[in-house]
């Protein structure tokens, strides 16, 4: 189940997959660690889904970063798409 926090108007959300929690308390951390990053309002780790979800206004490439500064990886999203042949 996710938590719904009221956000500011404007403010984005942005999920990504996530690789490397193995347990509640990981997702715990993830979400402590990237709540400090500077336009984030909220953020939702989930171990049983492998993702996160922020809300604010931080470019994917700074959320990437501190998800991987965090201990944690980001797929490669190229690598998940379909190919167009199919």
């Amino acid at each position: 189940l996710r938590r719904i926090w009221p956000v500011e108007a404007n403010t984005k959300s942005t999920t990504l997959p996530v690789q490397g929690m193995t347990c509640d308390a990981c997702a715990a951390r993830l979400e402590a660690a990237v709540k400090k990053e500077a336009g984030i309002q909220q953020a939702s780790a989930s171990f049983k889904n492998s993702d996160i979800r922020v809300y604010g206004n931080i470019s994917r490439r700074a959320l990437i970063e501190s998800i991987r500064k965090a201990g944690f990886n980001v797929p490669d999203e190229s690598k998940q798409l379909p190919s167009p042949n199919h």
